[in-house]
């Protein structure tokens, strides 16, 4: 008879505290819908401001992301190598070699470092070649840059991903036998490792760039390029890059007609 009284205190207890529980719920969930109440309608408003204001500007409009390709590397790569080449028959610009120009031009310090030429020179060699996925003996480069006998640039383009094992390294022995299999001289060779925030490779040989200086690139090419559609283009991308960016950079100032 205990062991009956004992089991129908604790199921009395048990029930009372479920049922406590549920008026502690309920009332809480009366604060939350207040709360809500009093804020909804000036976060409607907020939110109907700001669309109000998108329809002009839309400035969260991401042409990678509506693709959903913001992250491929592949993608940016192309991007990257549309902008640089000059041949015409490629689905090109038609501005010829300005994007490769701007492109050494921002870089040029960068470029220099321990070399004795120009890199702005790299721009006056008629057949200089662009190509994506070129793969060497140990590696695959993203980019390359290329004209034999005269010059030779590798990039490699991280966007979310991490520099692989001894990848850059690979890569640097693979750009010197490129290198000599073009006659191109050990002062015109370079390496560029393109990340979002511009952190080091590996490999010391490799110069830090950030995609932030490539998204000036693009607006400095916007600013000279002539078609409309082109100009759109390069802008856009130019914004799209600057959003996935780790380093989050205001919008451009322009002085002189060049992107500051």
């Amino acid at each position: 008879m205990a062991t009956k009284i004992g089991l129908s205190e604790l199921t009395h207890r048990f029930q009372s505290l479920i049922t406590g529980h549920a008026e502690l719920r309920s009332e809480e969930s009366g604060q939350l819908r207040r709360v809500l109440d009093e804020l909804l309608p000036e976060f409607r408003e907020a939110r109907k401001k700001w669309a109000d204001g998108q329809r002009k500007s839309a400035d969260d409009f991401n042409l990678f992301q509506v693709l959903g390709v913001e992250g491929d590397e592949v993608r940016h790569s192309k991007v990257l190598a549309w902008l640089l080449d000059h041949r015409i028959e490629r689905g090109t610009h038609a501005q010829g070699d300005l994007g490769f120009r701007i492109f050494l031009e921002e870089l040029k310090a960068d470029l220099k470092e321990g070399h004795t030429k120009s890199v702005a020179m790299y721009a006056d060699e008629p057949n200089y070649i662009v190509d994506v996925e070129v793969s060497g003996g140990e590696s695959r480069v993203d980019i390359e840059i290329a004209a034999r006998g005269k010059f030779l640039i590798h990039i490699e383009n991280k966007i979310h991903s991490l520099e692989g094992e001894d990848q850059t390294s690979r890569e640097w022995r693979d750009l010197q036998t490129k290198r000599k299999d073009l006659g191109i001289p050990e002062d015109a060779c370079h390496a560029i490792f393109l990340t979002l925030d511009g952190s080091k490779a590996r490999n010391e040989s490799f110069r830090s760039i950030s995609w932030n200086r490539i998204a000036r690139v693009l607006d400095n090419f916007a600013l000279e390029a002539e078609p409309p559609e082109v100009r759109l283009f390069a802008r856009h991308c130019a914004k799209a890059v600057r959003k996935m960016s780790v380093v989050q950079l205001e919008e451009p100032e322009v002085e002189n007609g060049m992107v500051q």
